[in-house]
């Protein structure tokens, strides 16, 4: 069983961004340690949006197929990689970044 209380928050909300495949009792089990740090479900839901639109997207599209972890620095690396490439503007870079530093303050309609 792993120690959740170990993982970063957002090392958490990436595990699903992996290329590794668990038990659903893994991923209920990270659902609940978020729950017990304190966010509601639209506010994980909202992580885990980002979470794919950022470390989903560098694991993913551009092929890095990581399949240890996945953390805050992943998704800041994704960031400034699609801030680069147009994919993103810079409103949303930045936006993004104060998420990543302080994930208490994303919301529903910010993912």
């Amino acid at each position: 069983m792993a120690q959740w209380e170990k993982f970063s928050t957002w090392a958490l909300v990436c595990e699903e961004v992996l290329d590794t495949e668990h038990s659903d009792d893994w991923y209920d089990d990270i659902i609940a340690e978020l729950r017990r740090r304190g966010f509601g479900l639209d506010q994980i839901d909202a992580m885990r949006k980002l979470a794919w639109g950022t470390a989903g997207w560098l694991n993913f599209d551009k092929m890095l197929w990581e399949w240890c972890s996945l953390d805050e620095k992943d998704i800041r690396l994704a960031l400034d990689w699609q801030l680069r490439e147009g994919v993103i503007t810079r409103q949303r870079y930045e936006q993004c970044l104060g998420f990543v530093e302080q994930p208490a303050t994303i919301g529903v309609s910010d993912a």
